[in-house]
């Protein structure tokens, strides 16, 4: 949010994203004056979460004037923190360990945002220069989805850099590009069984991973992360922890069940699906891509949003689960979906439903039209 004036004379104020106050945003409280020069010099006066109110703020501005006037130097900034120098602070205390994500925020921040901004100081971006990076991204043919990942990862920097308390400046607004995802590749019964008999050819672990995710609407990251304490088998329940929406059960088809019960570690910490040297694998692997190569899948497809990738798994879970008349409520807690607005991407899958819910304005107009229907107001006049 921009400085906003108040009632004194060159006091304004902002609102904190990230620092809170008697339950509302906290607020930071600026002066500015012209030196000597002409020059407009502005001056941080301090937050009202440590007691600073536009009152006092004016008091310090008067006197600032009055050292103008008595030839007392004002103040020197401190040192202005560059975004160069922010993503370099945050690289080294938050992208820690070799990760995909973490290859991929520094990529996005190399390739993209560090090239048009490094120099400049954190404060002075504006929300006009985030939409002129924003729409220059797009008109580069970037993905509405990657432009909002790369302005997402500015974001974080910036309120992760002001928890710390390593920039207390205003965080300029990023508007997002709307993302289309009106499209919703999923595989049919055939498919997916030729895609998993791949995979098995090539790896049992990644062929019993996808069958999960492909059984419970697990996310990747979430079968990942299972350990064989999460696997309840008698009740054919899974417990996903730290899923998107929170914690939350999944349930087992009794394949699923099957085949996860052949992967279950003795230990209870132990992961069931562990990566190189016993620690959680962050991404997929290439035997899933080389699997949907083999099968044809992606053959012919330029729109990334059509192409077969694991989520595709999740995604077929959904749709084959709406064809079949599984309420979309339902369907909802058994993905984790945070609002029903994500689930109803499926309803227009199952045109049947759709086809047999209006029969009944059919049959109800039918009523009407053959004699009286059953509750009609006019049988009591």
């Amino acid at each position: 949010m921009g400085r906003i004036r108040t009632k004194f004379l060159g006091v304004y104020k902002r609102e904190s994203l990230t620092r809170r106050h008697n339950g509302k945003p906290d607020v930071c409280f600026d002066i500015s004056l012209k030196d000597s020069t002409g020059r407009k010099i502005w001056e941080k006066i301090g937050w009202a979460s440590e007691g600073y109110t536009a009152a006092t703020a004016s008091e310090k501005r008067a006197r600032r004037i009055q050292e103008l006037r008595d030839g007392v130097r004002l103040p020197t900034r401190k040192h202005v923190l560059t975004v160069d120098q922010g993503f370099k602070t945050f690289k080294e205390k938050a992208l820690t360990g070799d990760s995909r994500w973490n290859r991929t925020v520094e990529a996005m921040w190399e390739q993209h945002i560090l090239p048009v901004f490094r120099n400049r100081a954190m404060g002075s971006l504006t929300s006009l220069d985030v939409d002129t990076f924003r729409n220059a991204l797009l008109a580069s043919g970037r993905s509405p989805q990657t432009v909002r990942h790369i302005l997402g990862s500015l974001r974080h920097v910036y309120r992760t850099l002001a928890k710390w308390g390593l920039f207390d400046g205003l965080i300029p607004v990023m508007e997002m590009p709307t993302v289309d995802s009106g499209r919703l590749r999923y595989l049919t019964p055939v498919e997916a069984h030729a895609l998993l008999e791949a995979i098995r050819s090539r790896s049992l672990k990644w062929w019993r991973i996808s069958l999960l995710s492909l059984h419970t609407g697990m996310r990747l990251g979430e079968v990942l992360a299972l350990r064989a304490q999460d696997v309840d088998l008698g009740s054919g329940v899974v417990n996903v922890k730290d899923a998107k929406t929170g914690t939350r059960a999944a349930y087992l088809t009794g394949t699923a069940r099957e085949e996860l019960g052949k992967a279950l570690p003795d230990a209870p910490g132990a992961l069931v699906f562990p990566g190189r040297k016993g620690r959680q694998s962050r991404d997929s692997s290439d035997t899933f891509n080389r699997a949907v190569a083999q099968c044809g899948l992606n053959a012919g497809i330029t729109d990334p949003r059509d192409k077969v990738v694991f989520h595709t798994l999740r995604h077929t879970f959904g749709s084959w689960a709406i064809q079949k008349g599984v309420p979309i409520e339902r369907l909802a807690k058994l993905m984790g979906h945070s609002t029903l607005e994500l689930t109803r991407r499926y309803a227009k899958l199952a045109p049947d439903q759709m086809r047999s819910s209006v029969q009944v304005i059919e049959d109800t107009w039918r009523g009407v039209t053959h004699g009286r229907a059953p509750g009609d107001p006019r049988e009591s006049a």
